[in-house]
């Protein structure tokens, strides 16, 4: 009886952390999907005071989202109420020519 009960109680535990789990993975997808817009910091010091471009591909071509210029500490910050559409971005430094 005893070894009955302890395989029971096991059991229960296991199911009831499965539970929980799913619960908080549930929740969290939720509060990240209400999430809008996008942030992105870069700092790159050797890069202060120099432009930046943010591209993207689309099919066989690539084309500048926006360009932006480093402080002069080397530190850029992209912020947007939007989201960024899905896909491969680019960071174009023009004076690396890369």
């Amino acid at each position: 009886m005893e070894k009955k009960k302890n395989k029971n109680s096991i059991k229960d535990y296991i199911m009831k952390n499965i539970i929980l789990v799913l619960i908080v993975l549930l929740f969290s997808g939720e509060l990240n999907a209400q999430k809008k817009g996008h942030n992105i910091s870069l700092n790159v010091p050797q890069m202060a005071n120099e432009d930046f471009y943010l591209a993207y591909h689309y099919e066989d071509k690539q084309f500048i989202a926006d360009t932006l210029t480093f402080d002069n500490k080397g530190q850029l910050m992209i912020r947007g109420d939007e989201n960024l559409d899905h896909g491969v971005y680019l960071a174009v430094f023009p004076r690396l020519k890369n």
